[in-house]
């Protein structure tokens, strides 16, 4: 069994005209959103980031909301554009036994609709969702090998 979290990153900032998406910050009701969140992330081995200063932002302050350590974060720069399937393979590669991903949609709802056997309704800006994965190694996941163990969307 894996357990594989999907974090979408915290509510953004558009005020800044003409800044490149990497860039954009978190507004303040994605700041607020932060330490609702924060309770309902789960432990895991590798979190996966985003390079975007929204995503990478949500993983920094989650961590350290949580007291964790934060060694374990690891930047994936392929993450801020990506579709599921770029997502999929990047999970299929890794090796700890739980992990987190902190990034974007339209992304992080086709890896979970690819993972889970019905599709959930789109991940809000904040929301956590874990899953638990009927496998043993991340290289065998298949379509529905996934059951939804817990969702968090902010208010």
């Amino acid at each position: 069994m894996k357990q594989l979290t999907l974090i979408r990153h915290a509510k953004s900032s558009w005020k800044i005209e003409g800044l490149d998406d990497t860039w954009r910050p978190l507004n303040r009701r994605g700041y607020a959103q932060l330490g609702q969140m924060a309770p309902h992330v789960p432990d895991a081995r590798l979190w996966l980031v985003s390079p975007a200063v929204r995503a990478y932002t949500t993983a920094l302050a989650l961590r350290t909301l949580r007291g964790d350590d934060l060694s374990q974060l690891q930047l994936e720069a392929g993450m801020l554009s990506a579709p599921g399937g770029y997502l999929l393979e990047l999970v299929r590669q890794q090796h700890a036994a739980s992990l987190l991903l902190v990034g974007h949609n339209p992304g992080l709802d086709e890896l979970a609709d690819y993972l889970l056997p019905e599709p959930i309704s789109s991940l809000a800006a904040g929301a956590v969702l874990q899953l638990r994965l009927a496998i043993g190694q991340w290289s065998d996941c298949v379509p529905g090998c996934a059951e939804m163990i817990a969702r968090f969307d902010p208010a």
